[in-house]
């Protein structure tokens, strides 16, 4: 497996794998002029390594000077300072270590023991995400308990906001209090996954000019020594500045504000979307799925992340068309959910299966009456291998069906989204038809390979048993060299004393002599009284026949319809002293 193998397909395959799991390729981001030049950008980051250090320091601040500079323009930001890190957590986590060092002067040279007295407390909206605190004080080696959570509105203003007035009233008490510092206050601006945008304010400047000690605090927090790295992280971005260009930045920003909310205006009349199948049928528009802690999963679409240029208007029309459609088959599946219960239920060889991580209306699993109540290792081993030929089946008929597992381990058939217009019953029905018909073969090939078995067996045993009769009705001294010769020219033996052969005959169910075979050059059907032109009967039933069907006593499974309408012959015949088997399988009378 090769770089190139690593990079294009989703799944490599193992060894033991099959060679068409290599064809699932991977979705590659189609890159633009800038992206391209972006990439090879990285390259050179990492080859400025190699370079020597202070050539590559100079360089890297030159690098950070300028892209701070038209940043600062381009978002009218003045006086501001820039920091470059890859993860969106990453840039929250210096800004509190700068207010720790603001806050502390000490807390370089005596590291916790300088919070032990005043302990920091950081102040964030009950709405922010829990993980993003949690991530905080770990990566600062902080309590959980000095965060204070600050509840929402109630009153006055969007209920999404955090509330000012409590905010207030909580400063006020904790600054009363001795021996606790406010630290940071967290907003939260309710977009997930912010991309690595961290604003912050020393709000107790008073508007006076920073002192020598708040120039050095970016330094002592390592905000800004990513940005003055060897590896020079700002080339990327230096370079996409300038292939842009300030017009084209703000061109493209503007754009992605307004296709958002052309696409929020066509879709906020939808209650619910289906966003799997959103993110397979429309390519052209960048779909990513995050989960909420209050609402769960949830699709977010942020153009300005996307390195394709953004959504025309004509994308926008194909989303909304696609929510449409997608939305009648996800209610109409809603719909039809309680009558696939019901019908699923008055069936006592269906079982329903709770699938929760399937959008379809659930899983069947086909289980006969009989093997309910018996679930050994053997037993689920047989229930799987069934339902498998049952999945197998279906989609021969209908490619809707496909092959899932529940909890419990075994396998079931999936029944996926629906229309308004499907009938339940009758997919119902055909699960039942296709089942009964698997089950059926089933036993069908299992009581032929018993029936086969215990045909062998018994042959075996009744040739032995004449062979040795044989021995002692002619001598020991016919089967002895050179005298048995002399013997059996002295008194010849008859010509019908042979060891009789053995046909096991499916149909009937038993093990037959073959005499007839040999003296009439054909295979006799049982039961046969038809008179040719002549008048003449068919040949007499065969000297020997021992029953080894299904229902005899030597057999102990129970013998299917299908099994009395088979029409093969398996034949074992032996000669004198050496047991030579042959099979053959005969199609006597066509199947209708």
């Amino acid at each position: 497996i090769n770089l190139q193998d690593l990079v294009i397909h989703e799944d490599i395959p193992q060894d033991d794998e099959l060679e068409s799991q290599s064809n699932q390729i991977t979705a590659l981001p189609t890159l633009t002029e800038a992206a391209r030049v972006a990439l090879v950008a990285h390259s050179v980051s990492a080859y400025a390594v190699a370079l020597p250090r202070t050539h590559a320091q100079r360089l890297a601040a030159r690098l950070a000077a300028d892209t701070t500079r038209w940043l600062s323009h381009i978002f009218h930001f003045v006086d501001c300072a820039s920091s470059f890190h890859e993860d969106h957590l990453e840039g929250l986590v210096r800004v509190t270590r700068l207010a720790l060092h603001k806050k502390y002067p000490k807390y370089l040279e005596e590291g916790f023991s300088a919070l032990a007295s005043s302990p920091p407390l950081i102040y964030s909206s009950i709405a922010a995400p829990l993980g993003v605190v949690k991530h905080l004080c770990r990566q600062l080696s902080l309590p959980l308990n000095c965060i204070r959570p600050i509840p929402q509105n109630t009153m006055f203003g969007s209920r999404q906001t955090m509330d000012i007035s409590a905010l207030e009233r909580r400063l006020v008490e904790d600054t009363s209090i001795n021996g606790v510092t406010p630290l940071l206050v967290l907003a939260e601006v309710g977009i997930p996954s912010l991309p690595v945008v961290t604003l912050y304010r020393l709000t107790d400047s008073k508007g006076d000019k920073p002192t020598q000690r708040d120039t050095t605090l970016s330094l002592v927090s390592g905000l800004m020594a990513e940005s003055l790295s060897r590896r020079l992280p700002t080339l990327p971005l230096w370079v996409a500045l300038q292939v842009l260009g300030r017009d084209g930045i703000q061109t493209r920003i503007k754009q992605c504000f307004q296709i958002i909310e052309q696409l929020y205006n066509k879709i906020k009349k939808f209650p619910n979307i289906k966003f799997l199948i959103l993110q397979r049928d429309i390519e052209s528009v960048p779909i990513e799925l995050c989960e909420l802690e209050q609402y769960g999963i949830a699709i977010r679409i942020c153009c300005l992340e996307s390195p394709d240029p953004p959504p025309s208007s004509e994308d926008i029309d194909n989303v909304e068309a696609c929510l449409e459609q997608q939305i009648e088959i996800l209610n109409a599946t809603v719909e039809h959910k309680e009558n696939f219960l019901r019908l699923v239920k008055q069936n006592n060889s269906l079982r329903f299966v709770d699938l929760p991580g399937w959008a379809g209306l659930g899983g069947v699993r086909y289980e006969p009456p009989t093997w309910v109540q018996i679930k050994t290792d053997e037993t689920k081993a047989e229930l799987n291998r069934l339902n498998n030929q049952l999945v197998e089946a279906l989609r021969s008929t209908d490619a809707a069906f496909s092959l899932g597992e529940g909890d419990d381990g075994l396998s079931c058939v999936r029944f996926g989204m629906v229309t308004q217009d499907t009938d339940l019953a009758k997919l119902i029905s055909l699960v039942l038809q296709v089942g009964r018909e698997v089950e059926a073969n089933s036993k069908l090939l299992d009581t032929i390979s018993e029936v086969v078995k215990r045909g062998i067996e018994t042959a075996q045993t009744d040739l032995e048993r004449e062979n040795a009769e044989k021995l002692w009705q002619e001598g020991i001294l016919r089967h002895v060299p050179v005298v048995g010769t002399f013997v059996n020219w002295w008194s010849p033996p008859p010509k019908e004393s042979g060891v009789r052969g053995r046909s096991l005959n499916l149909q009937a169910g038993v093990v037959e002599s073959t005499e007839n075979i040999y003296k009439y050059h054909m295979q006799i059907q049982p039961n046969t009284t038809t008179s040719n032109g002549s008048g003449a009967r068919t040949p007499p039933q065969p000297l020997v026949q021992t029953p080894v069907g299904a229902g005899s006593q030597s057999h102990s499974r129970s013998s299917s319809h299908s099994s009395l309408q088979s029409n093969k012959c398996i034949s074992t015949v032996a000669n004198s002293n050496v047991l030579q088997s042959q099979v053959k399988e005969e199609l006597n009378d066509p199947r209708s």
